[in-house]
């Protein structure tokens, strides 16, 4: 086991845990707590299939700690800039790792929770969770990402109503909102999130980085076919449309290449002659 004072990391078998430990301050995010989950994300990452991320004590995270806060605000403009700059390197390195990251959300995921919650790939929350950014409310503007992720998540009209009112959503709302994947009532979470994590363990790494890659990135997927499973009879020379025998396809290795590059490239699109190709997409 792993881990600085405010965070607390482990490995068992494939599944990475990530544990944010203040929970004698409902996890509120410090420097040393973004610091110490930005660690843990990257050090794990290599040796894992999955990364779950929780909180202790009951709660995911209640935002930013406000004693914490208010001595940074007094420090000046520099103190604060080093908790938002430690804090989006953390929710960065969530988007950046090869593998999937899962949010175990229970308790309150308030602010700089919420928009950890929604750094992550995938989310699984407790029925009775209490989810909400109240940034405006406290006079402050989203530091973490919810002015960016949320409307791409819900849409514009939602998303303001959030930040701007700080309505709370239960689990169970943030499910139909589409802002979580799953929930499950309090008696049942903890089995719900191990089994949600073993699931996700058992995928192919390989496929499971190019399926999140482009969800967090926004750009097209870098794509190959093999001609031999797939064979295309180009329409036109240099023409993109085809038709195509069977849609059947398999991955394999190989260099990557631009779905949009030149119809006139021969890696793009390969006929059937014997030659390999391959379909990936660019890690995240």
């Amino acid at each position: 086991m792993n881990g600085a004072a405010a965070v607390v990391s482990e490995r068992r078998d494939r599944v990475g845990q990530v544990t944010l430990s203040r929970p004698e301050a409902r996890n509120a995010v410090t420097v040393e707590l973004a610091r110490g989950l930005e660690h843990a994300v990257v050090a794990l990452a290599p040796d894992v299939d999955v990364i779950v991320i929780r909180g202790a004590g009951g709660n995911f995270s209640f935002g930013g700690d406000y004693k914490d806060l208010e001595r940074r605000r007094a420090e000046g403009r520099a103190a604060m800039a080093e908790l938002f700059v430690s804090f989006r390197r953390a929710c960065a390195a969530i988007a950046a790792v090869d593998v999937p990251v899962l949010a175990a959300v229970e308790g309150y995921a308030l602010a700089g929770g919420f928009e950890l919650m929604m750094a992550c790939d995938v989310a699984i929350v407790r029925d009775d969770a209490r989810i909400a950014d109240h940034h405006a409310a406290t006079g402050m503007v989203p530091g973490g990402g919810s002015s960016q992720r949320l409307p791409r998540l819900v849409g514009r009209q939602r998303a303001l109503g959030l930040l701007l009112t700080g309505d709370r959503l239960s689990g169970v709302e943030a499910v139909a909102w589409g802002l979580a994947y799953r929930s499950a009532p309090a008696a049942a979470f903890d089995a719900a999130v191990d089994e949600l994590a073993q699931q996700l363990a058992g995928r192919s790494p390989a496929a499971a980085r190019r399926t999140t890659a482009v969800p967090s990135s926004g750009k097209p997927v870098k794509t190959r076919i093999r001609a031999s499973t797939w064979p295309i009879r180009p329409r036109a020379k240099g023409s993109l449309k085809a038709s195509y025998a069977s849609p059947t396809w398999r991955a394999a290795a190989g260099p990557l290449v631009s779905a949009s590059a030149s119809p006139s490239s021969s890696s793009t699109c390969e006929r059937s002659s014997g030659a390999g190709g391959s379909t990936s997409a660019r890690s995240r």
